[in-house]
């Protein structure tokens, strides 16, 4: 290329950027000219302000230098793998333009042409000139767009209702909306105001937006409330919108009271009586799903001369009988109002039957709590006790009946201390923790016994008698002293829990660093061993396949350890597929193995029943449990022996069985097969047979459990071995996680 066009070239860029209607239009003129200016073969765009890109690593160097990089000589050893791709795509030399404003990178804008030494020292000069240039309007543009951003958000706020301002991070406002300022009570003014001189509002929890900050309060008076959300303007502005919640809090709260009610349900219909809403203590009034109601209509669960009154009059109310699918009944008063959109209903269960269901539920508590409770009347007469008393003081109830409770009392203080507070529950309704002694029946000792007593009123709202309730001390301290003692189990198991999941994280991420060394070295290690770098000789290639074949092995480790990560970690999300139990066995890593039995003598040999069903699976997931069975089969299995892996259905699964004719597991070693690390004992078998890394059955049980199955082993020494495992057939396929 030649020069000595500098002023030409110069006006004719700056004309371009300056034609151009914003960020996007830029990049694309520029580029034109630049292809046109320099005779360039290919321009590559990259627009960070457009969209998410990610740059290479010598587009990052250009960025972060600040400087045009250029290189004229291309070739398989340039600075960047970026440079060697261009490379190897027939290109020779490469100008990487950085696009920057204000320290902000915009993008990148790289020249590649097909000739060496394409750029000279003119080119070089013309290329920074066009790059200031570039960054220069870049800054006009970012300013352009913003102001017509702000701009879109003026004119929103002041076509809406909604009471909106734009102000600075310390509140000052700097622009309102009609609805704002008649909210403020300033209509027509804005400058100086404060926006927390109205509201109680704390901005600086808006700093970082999109943001929400519930019962915002104005000011004055009536009390209003507001929910005010922020969102960021650039340039140190907020846009706050102000929606009021006043009536909808009001609202909320007269709900919330009804869903408390336990004698009366409300729900609301359509005009053909189809529940569209249900106060949520729907499903304690009529002892159904709130879920089963809603989308059904009312007079379905009606008699026909019921529901054929409805709609005749604005309003009825009238004793129902609601028959349920369940074969419950409930009777029920039903005042049912018909309005303009629809009918609305209150369901009142009949209030006596009500309160006599109680009263017999808080009987059959009594009678069942852990507490010993003790009912008697005014005079101090026992009238009845619960089955927790009676084990407590070793009496029947009927051989208290009438007897004085004092005599129940070991030492005059307790009864002392019993009378004085029955003076208090007379005035305050009740009184706890009392420690007095209690005397059981036949033991001749003493008992402490921690109690509380709770005044019986009528319907006059006098006593009638009293409960006392209590517990055997002994009892509840030893009970204490076994809460602090679970508390600190808890302790010390989270402490655990959290120095494991330290050192899975450990684990994974130096096993994830190791990845890229060893990719390398195996890269190399191929490339020596076809011979890339220059003729071996055959001793020289069979090192050479060692190092590959040891590199495998270390790979394998790794991604084991990886997958165990994962798997402790909750990392694995299963990729759930309706799977082929037949095709799957077809697997190029499954029929692999029947490679390596046959060099090493052994049969092996599948069947899958035809009856199989397709089943809810991780293909991939599933293939590496059947290589570790299979794969663990063959290790310890002797030349000519035979591996039988069987699929059959059974009952609501599947269940895969691996067969071994191998050295087989006595009982002290199939407790541990399972667990991370551990490797059963060679015994007979080469270190090579029968090296591993001792995870692989901990993975495939993992993998099993992941997919709702259970995995076990039948195994006898000398006999033989039988992995097996289960997966449901009818499990719900999810979606794979993002």
């Amino acid at each position: 290329m030649q020069g000595g066009r500098s002023n030409k070239f110069i006006i004719e860029m700056y004309n371009t950027c300056k034609a151009s209607d914003g960020i996007s239009d830029l990049f694309s003129r520029v580029s034109d000219k630049l292809k046109e200016s320099f005779s360039i073969d290919k321009v590559i765009i990259k627009n960070l302000n457009q969209k998410k890109e990610s740059l290479s690593a010598g587009e990052e160097y250009a960025i972060n230098t600040k400087q045009l990089y250029i290189d004229n000589r291309l070739s398989g050893y340039s600075a960047f793998p970026d440079l060697i791709n261009y490379y190897n795509n027939g290109f020779r030399s490469s100008a990487i333009i950085p696009v920057i404003n204000e320290n902000k990178p915009i993008g990148t804008i790289t020249l590649l042409s097909q000739k060496e030494e394409a750029f000279g020292k003119e080119d070089v000069a013309e290329l920074n000139i066009s790059s200031n240039i570039l960054n220069n309007e870049c800054g006009v543009q970012l300013d352009r767009e913003k102001s017509q951003k702000m701009e879109r958000f003026f004119q929103a706020s002041f076509e809406t209702v909604v009471p909106q301002a734009i102000v600075t991070q310390k509140g000052k406002v700097v622009m309102a909306n009609t609805a704002m300022l008649d909210l403020l009570g300033k209509p027509n003014e804005v400058q100086p105001l404060q926006i927390s001189q109205f509201f109680k509002i704390d901005l600086s929890k808006a700093n970082s937006p999109p943001w929400e900050e519930e019962h915002v309060e104005i000011y004055r008076e009536p009390v209003r409330k507001f929910m005010v959300s922020s969102k960021g303007l650039g340039e140190g502005l907020l846009h706050l919108t102000f929606n009021e919640t006043t009536s909808l809090n009001l609202l909320e709260e007269r709900s919330r009271a009804l869903d408390y009610s336990t004698t009366e349900a409300f729900i609301t219909m359509d005009d053909d009586m189809r529940i569209n809403w249900a106060s949520e203590n729907i499903s304690r009034i009529l002892r159904v799903d709130k879920d089963y109601l809603v989308g059904r209509k009312l007079t379905d669960f009606m008699s026909s001369a019921s529901s054929q009154q409805i709609g005749k009059t604005e309003i009825i109310s009238e004793e129902v009988q609601l028959n349920f699918d369940n074969n419950q009944k409930q009777e029920v008063m039903a005042t049912i109002l018909k309005g303009k959109n629809g009918f609305s209903s209150i369901l009142s269960i009949n209030f006596e039957r009500y309160l006599s269901a109680v009263k017999k539920a808080l009987n059959d508590v009594v009678q069942i709590s852990s507490d010993a409770v003790i009912e008697v009347d005014q005079s101090g007469s026992i009238i009845r006790i619960n089955k927790s008393a009676e084990k407590l003081l070793r009496y029947r109830s009927d051989e208290l009946d009438g007897m004085q409770i004092s005599s129940l009392y070991a030492d005059t203080d307790s009864q002392n201390r019993f009378s004085s507070s029955i003076s208090i529950a007379k005035k305050n309704d009740v009184v706890t923790d009392i420690y007095v002694n209690i005397l059981p029946k036949g033991i001749g000792e003493r008992m402490p016994f921690q109690q509380s007593i709770m005044a019986i009123k009528n319907m006059n709202n006098t006593i009638d008698g009293y409960f006392i309730v209590g517990k055997e001390l002994s009892t509840k301290m030893e009970k204490e002293r076994l809460n602090e003692a679970f508390d600190k189990a808890t302790k010390q198991m989270k402490e655990i829990k959290s120095e494991s999941d330290l050192k899975t994280q450990f684990i994974y991420n130096v096993s994830h660093d190791f990845k890229t060394p060893i990719t390398n070295i195996k890269g190399f290690s191929t490339l020596l061993y076809k011979e890339e770098f220059g003729v071996l000789t055959d001793e020289q290639k069979s090192y050479v396949k060692i190092i590959m074949d040891e590199l495998d092995r270390l790979m394998l480790l790794i991604e084991q350890i990886l997958d165990v990560a994962k798997l402790s970690s909750g990392r694995i999300k299963l990729d759930m597929q309706q799977v082929d139990m037949g095709e799957l066995m077809e697997n190029a890593s499954i029929k692999a193995l029947a490679e390596s039995a046959a060099n090493k003598g052994i049969t092996l040999k599948h069947n899958v029943d035809y009856n199989v069903p397709q089943i809810p699976a991780d293909p991939n997931r599933l293939i590496q449990a059947f290589v570790n069975l299979i794969g663990n089969a063959i290790k310890f299995t002797e030349a000519g022996g035979t591996i039988s892996v069987s699929v059959f259905k059974k009952g609501k699964n599947i269940r895969v069985e691996v067969t071994d004719t191998g050295m087989g597991i006595d009982k002290e070693e199939k407790a541990k097969l399972f667990k991370k690390f551990y490797q059963l004992p060679r015994k007979g078998l080469t270190t090579h047979e029968g090296a591993g890394t001792g995870l692989g059955l901990s993975i495939t049980k993992e993998i099993v459990n992941l997919h709702g199955g259970q995995i076990g082993v039948k195994s006898e020494v000398g006999k033989g071995s039988t992995f097996w495992f289960t997966i449901p057939t009818s499990v719900r396929i999810k979606k794979k996680a993002a």
